[in-house]
């Protein structure tokens, strides 16, 4: 069964970029590996179930998988699910209602991070300097996001 192939084919037809239809292909033989390792077999769409899909969400939020990529994995996996259902090789797309994490106060975070880019500006601060700055505090933001919603998950666990 080529349904890695089949997936890459409606892809390529697709407007997709390059990028975004490696970025798919890895997505799916990353989950293709996960699966491997729980059942011994990376013929996994026998086991392509709402359930199995939400162990592998949990697997990558216990793990240090970036929230941008967890959530990137989970639209691959929604879209290879529609995929397999419209090409008769499932019943349903188990991965449907599948939801992605949330970043909170992500866009709150890029107002603040335009804000204090002004600000230095305003300073006279050198365009290099401003640039390292932002750059930092970008990263902290960033991690500060993921901590939260990590712990957050966690705590409702």
């Amino acid at each position: 069964m080529q349904l890695p192939s089949s997936f890459e084919t409606k892809l390529r037809n697709s407007s997709r970029s390059d990028k975004t239809i490696r970025n798919y292909l890895s997505d799916i033989s990353h989950f293709s590996s996960w699966v491997a390792t729980l059942v011994g077999t990376t013929n996994f769409v026998p086991y392509l179930t709402g359930a199995i899909i939400e162990k592998y969400k949990e697997s990558m939020v216990q793990t240090t998988t970036p929230i941008r990529t967890v959530n990137r994995r989970l639209s691959t996996l929604r879209l290879f699910g529609k995929h397999l259902h419209e090409e008769g090789f499932l019943s349903t797309n188990p991965a449907e209602n599948l939801t992605n994490l949330e970043l909170s106060n992500e866009n709150e975070h890029e107002q603040l991070l335009v804000e204090f880019k002004k600000h230095l500006e305003d300073q006279k601060v050198s365009k290099k300097t401003t640039s390292n700055y932002v750059s930092d505090v970008r990263s902290f933001l960033n991690f500060s996001i993921e901590y939260k919603t990590r712990a957050s998950l966690a705590k409702d666990n």
